[in-house]
């Protein structure tokens, strides 16, 4: 069913396409500079930590307890002097469901356009060791972002600044329910930067401290990210450096940030996260290392002087970082288009193919799109209990600070039920609307052939509609539509090995990216699914994701439906005995002599 020989031509195709891709590399912009020389005001951001933390504890958004710390918090920053500090409440959906937040904003105007905003939240990420309310290390690592903030209003209180700053103090750190609606109130502002604080007393740094992602398809402006980074160095070590290449095409491709710098990114405003642990939140009980906090508020103080003397900083873009060279986005298109190009080139000959065999392109596509039914009905499930307010969810990912409740579990075990038992009621009635489409003939070779050719022009279908959206999640399904091609190879079908390596082989990329949800957050299967339901009820997923996924989810039914037949399909006839022997035995009609030789008529 394939010709292999054009999928080999398609490759040159590809080779073009890499020429283009290795000239399109650029250098990543440096870091802005500055001239300022951080004073000694950093030298009780650990003793102020501690003390909010003896007092406060490990609060919860939205209680008395936050709005207390709210209150300390402002007073504190008003005592900095030279700052205008307003107290704000506003209600957004948290991890603990639909909550009074209070936002404490103090602004100190500059003597031009513009504002650098740093944002630090108040609430803990998960409940300390003893509990919410309770002092420990916990209570230490929520309440540093805090004292950061304070200390960070002293340094700038004497100084003359070009750009306004504002620092905001707020809740919701699970699901960036306060940052949200601090970014829907600051939409349509002058805002060149804001920085998010994250976990600044681990004793442990995890991975890179910086967090450019944006929750879609784009990455924080290079310029923003080398400034942070120039200036973290000195204090974090080679911890201070780009996500790996590998990460950023996982999170450009699948979307999952729990850092409260995601919902900048629908405002239009450059934003990034500062964190110890990377993309992980805290847990209860971690060690903290209080001693490294007056240096990162010098390095803090550093970053918000040079983007306050420093240029414009750029818009989010979408970009790849290799060996500190960055790739443009239209680099990666015509990259991840000339990957889709052979397989393309070869659908279109195979196509042909079936056709002349008997085979209905058409009913197998349908065939191959009706295993998608049952996930769009658990899809289903998850909106209606949105929509009826069944299951409440903050609007960015929670990663492990949300709890599981027990409507969340049942809608959660509903939806996974019904994609379970509509499978094989809506099955079947997808192979007969397959069926009612019809074949002109019989077909002469196996129908595992003509599906699996079916199934390669659904995936191809669906990677080139991803890929006018996002490249970068087209870009995973590469692998996977490639070695798809090759169940239509008939030597291929008839081995159940063969299908069986293609089929994990085609899982592998995907399987990956999950995996590195899995390190990177720190979560277990079940709480990623959690999260991800989560995810979707809460809108971090959009639906057009959700439903794209739900296609993707429905080839590999195809393709595991596939593999079964072929595990299940007969054995091949036995190939006919040869009735033209070689010349040992008998070379053909007149090598006994008696007929004339057919050479010379």
């Amino acid at each position: 069913m394939v010709e292999t020989r054009i999928y080999r031509a398609g490759w040159l195709i590809v080779l073009v396409a890499v020429v283009i891709f290795g000239f399109s590399l650029r250098d990543r912009p440096p870091g802005l500079p500055t001239a300022v020389s951080p004073g000694t005001d950093f030298t009780s951001v650990a003793g102020e930590a501690t003390a909010l933390a003896d007092r406060f504890g490990v609060v919860a958004p939205g209680t008395l307890a936050d709005s207390d710390m709210a209150a300390a918090v402002a007073a504190q920053l008003r005592s900095a002097g030279g700052f205008s500090v307003t107290d704000r409440s506003v209600t957004a959906a948290t991890a603990a469901g639909t909550q009074a937040v209070a936002t404490v904003e103090a602004e100190r105007p500059g003597l031009g356009q513009g504002t650098v905003v740093v944002i630090a939240n108040r609430d803990g990420v998960v409940p300390g060791p003893a509990g919410f309310g309770r002092p420990g290390p916990a209570a230490v690592a929520a309440t540093a972002p805090s004292a950061m903030l304070v200390a960070l209003a002293r340094a700038l209180s004497g100084s003359t600044l070009n750009r306004s700053v504002l620092l905001v103090s707020t809740s919701g750190a699970v699901g960036a329910a306060g940052a949200t609606r601090l970014a829907e109130r600051l939409g349509g502002a002058n805002v060149d930067a804001a920085l998010v604080l994250g976990d600044l007393s681990a004793a442990r740094i995890r991975g890179p401290v910086l967090a450019p992602w944006t929750g879609g398809e784009r990455l924080a402006p290079p310029l923003l990210g080398s400034t942070v980074t120039t200036y973290l160095r000195p204090v974090v070590g080679a911890m201070a450096t780009d996500p790996s290449f590998g990460s950023e095409v996982v999170q450009l491709a699948l979307p999952f940030v729990t850092g409260s710098q995601a919902p900048f990114r629908a405002v239009g405003i450059p934003a990034v996260g500062i964190s110890l642990t990377g993309d992980r939140l805290g847990r209860a009980g971690e060690r903290v290392d209080l001693r490294r906090l007056s240096s990162l508020g010098a390095a803090l103080d550093e970053i918000v002087n040079a983007l306050d003397a420093g240029p414009a900083v750029p818009a989010a873009s979408a970009y790849l970082t290799v060996s500190s060279k960055l790739i443009p986005l239209w680099a990666i298109r015509i990259l991840v288009l000339g990957l889709i190009a052979p397989v393309a080139l070869t659908l279109v000959d195979a196509v042909a193919r079936v056709r002349r065999r008997g085979h209905s392109v058409l009913s197998w596509a349908v065939w191959v799109l009706s295993g998608m039914l049952p996930f769009l009905i658990g899809l289903a499930v998850l909106e209606f209990a949105r929509v009826t307010h069944l299951l409440t969810a903050p609007p960015g990912a929670v990663g492990v600070g949300a709890p599981v409740t027990a409507a969340g579990a049942a809608v959660t075990g509903v939806a996974l039920l019904a994609a379970i038992l509509a499978f094989p009621l809506l099955r079947p009635a997808g192979v007969q609307l397959a069926s009612g489409i019809g074949w002109r003939r019989t077909p002469t070779t196996p129908v595992i052939e003509g599906a699996a050719v079916g199934l390669s022009i659904v995936l191809c279908g669906l990677s080139l509609l991803v890929w006018a959206v996002n490249p970068f999640a087209a870009f995973l399904l590469v692998p996977a539509l490639h070695l798809s091609l090759w169940l239509g190879v008939p030597a291929t079908v008839r081995s159940p090995l063969r299908a069986a390596a293609i089929v994990a082989g085609g899982l592998l990329v995907p399987a990956l990216a999950l995996l590195y949800y899995l390190v990177d957050l720190g979560l277990t299967p079940w709480r990623l699914a959690w999260d991800l339901t989560l995810a979707v009820v809460g809108g971090a997923i959009a639906p057009g994701t959700a439903a794209a996924l739900c296609v993707a989810l429905g080839i590999l039914a195809s393709a595991v439906v596939l593999l079964l037949r072929a595990v299940r399909a007969a054995d091949p006839a036995p190939e006919p005995s040869v009735s033209v022997r070689g010349p040992v035995s008998y070379a053909g009609p007149g090598s006994l002599g008696g007929t004339r030789s057919a050479l010379r008529r």
